[in-house]
This record gives structure tokens, sequence and C-alpha cells, in this order.
């Protein structure tokens, strides 16, 4: 049975901490039954080089844009070790578009898509939720939540939502940032917003969730990472609507759970919306729900540890082509 271990890597320290972990799994003599994800949150990725092949690795690259700038600064053990490290460390990425060259290039690194955020089961909450957040109760209200990302692009929907005069926007987390910096707080675009500034507790994220009619995901055109927004969205089944092209649009295409507008194009949104059809998304989303829940995603990292372990690094590289799961 292979057990995960999970690592936050934010800095170097935490690089060097990991080594550390590693070391001592492998000294304890439970390598055998142990694998290791580590979750690298820095703009600048890394391998992990390792000198013992005992132990499978995960590096999952979450933040990286540009599978080129990637490739630039990663760093490989020696060659005499890489062999080994094929079928003992794997680079987890969020495309299959990002496999081919990454694996041209790295051809030591076994690389594969797996998909890191899922959908998880509902958070109960007590009271109303649009009273608790300020909301009018017979409001068509759309919710943007996020954190102060580049790539994210607020603006849009906030021309958007201005122009459809029955539509309330729900401004959520550090989103709020970017918008503070194009806009004053009493520009007539953000009149009949309401909007909750930097990390919300979890509790108001879920009233969010719930208490909106759909959620909007506005990207920079071509952002091909995984949205935990999204999955949030999708947990709470509400319809979402969101800019193409983006590897999020991907996915509400596939499972037909929203619409999609072009990025960058406000009055395009406002199309978007007014086609959302809520009455038939329902079924759609049921099967959205159980093809991406945290489960799958869980299995899939598993599935690819124990690959690992087997040193089934060529086979993985085989298989690359679609996202797991």
């Amino acid at each position: 049975m292979i057990i995960a271990l999970v690592s936050l890597l934010r800095t170097a320290a935490a690089w060097h901490e990991a080594r550390r972990v590693a070391q001592r799994i492998v000294q304890t003599g439970a390598a055998q039954r142990c694998g290791i994800v580590l979750l690298n949150m820095r703009s600048t990725p890394s391998v992990l080089a390792r000198g013992s092949r005992a132990v499978p690795w995960i590096v999952h690259q979450f933040a990286v844009n540009s599978p080129l700038a990637f490739v630039d600064r990663v760093r490989l053990p020696s060659p005499a070790r890489r062999t080994s490290v094929r079928s003992a460390c794997a680079l987890a990425v969020p495309s299959p578009e990002w496999v081919p060259p990454l694996q041209r290039r790295l051809p030591s690194v076994t690389v594969a898509p797996v998909r890191l955020a899922g959908v998880r089961p509902v958070r109960a909450t007590s009271g109303d939720s649009r009273a608790a957040l300020g909301l009018h109760p017979e409001a068509s209200v759309a919710l943007l939540f996020g954190t102060h990302i580049a790539d994210h692009d607020p603006l849009t929907v906030v021309r958007a939502l201005a122009m459809l005069g029955d539509w309330q926007l729900l401004v959520v987390g550090s989103v709020n940032q970017m918008i503070d910096s194009a806009m004053a707080d009493d520009d007539p675009l953000l009149r009949r917003a309401i909007r909750l500034r930097g990390t919300v507790s979890e509790e108001t994220r879920d009233h969010a969730l719930r208490s909106v009619d759909l959620s909007v995901l506005s990207f920079a055109a071509g952002y091909s990472l995984n949205s935990g927004t999204l999955m949030d969205a999708i947990s709470y089944g509400k319809p979402i609507v969101v800019s193409t092209p983006s590897a999020a649009a991907e996915v509400v295409v596939r499972y037909r759970i929203g619409e999609t507008f072009l990025a960058g194009d406000a009055a395009d949104l406002c199309r978007a919306i007014r086609a959302v059809d809520h009455g038939s998304i329902g079924s759609s989303m049921a099967g959205a729900q159980e093809a991406l829940n945290n489960r799958r995603i869980a299995t899939a990292h598993l599935e690819l540890l124990h690959d690992l372990a087997r040193g089934d690094g060529r086979l993985l590289a085989e298989r690359s082509s679609t996202v797991r799961p």
C-alpha cells in the first residue's frame, strides 16, 4: 500500500525539508510502502534530485504557465542516476499539451498530466446565505471568486455585470486587489457589486458558493492551469461561465455545465450569462461531479506512484496523452 506525503513547496527551505523527510523515510525502512507527492507552488520550478529510487516521487507543478520556461530551469540529477530517476520521479503537469515538449527536453524524467484540483463534498452552512452576505433575496447573482494572479481578468467581469441591470455581482477574495488598482470604490460600474476582500473564512466561502446563480471565471487567453474555483463551483452544482481559450473552458464544454465567452470581451460575457440554461444543467453537473471528484484525483496520484514504484516509467509516458482521471 502506498502512502502519499504532501508538502507545499513555496520556498527553497521547503525543498530542503522535503529532502530531509525523504531521507528519513528511506532510513526508517518504510520506503517500500511510501510515496511522496510534492506540490510546488513556486513560480520557478525544480526537480528534486535524489540518490535513491526506493521512494517514488511526484513533483506537481501548479504555478507555472510556460513549459519552455519550466524546462530551462529544471535541476536534473547526474547522468549516472537518470535512468533510475525516470522510473522513480514524475513531473505532474496540468495539461497534456505540456507533455511532448517537456518529455523531449527531459528524457530522464517521466512527465504525466495529472489533475490537481477536484470536486469536494459540500459543507453544511447555517442560516440564510444571501442574508449573511448582504445579497438581495430575489436578485440574479454572479460570483467572481479568486486570488490576485496576473492571469486573472476581473475587470471584464465588472464591465459585463454593470451592463446587465438585472444581475448583481459578488466578488470574493484577493482578486479584489486587481479591481482596486484599476477602479475607485465609487466607480459607477461597481455600484451594485458586493465585495468581500482578502482571505475569507471557509464559512463565508461556502455561503458565497451556495447563494449565487452562477460562477464566472475570467482568465487571460490561453490560461492552462487547473482551476480550484472551477471545482468549487462544480461541487455546489452551480453553472459556470468561463473565458476561452482556457483549460477550464475545456472542462465546461466537455461536461456541458455552462457557457464560454471570448477572453476580455465583456459583451460576449453578457451573451454567455444570458445563454445559460439553468434547467438543463443538473444531469450534466452530476456527471461532472462524479468524474472530477477528489477521490478519483487521489486515486490517479496513487496509481502514478504505484507505477513509479514498479519502475514503469516508459509505460507512464505512453499513457500521457490524456489527463488523469
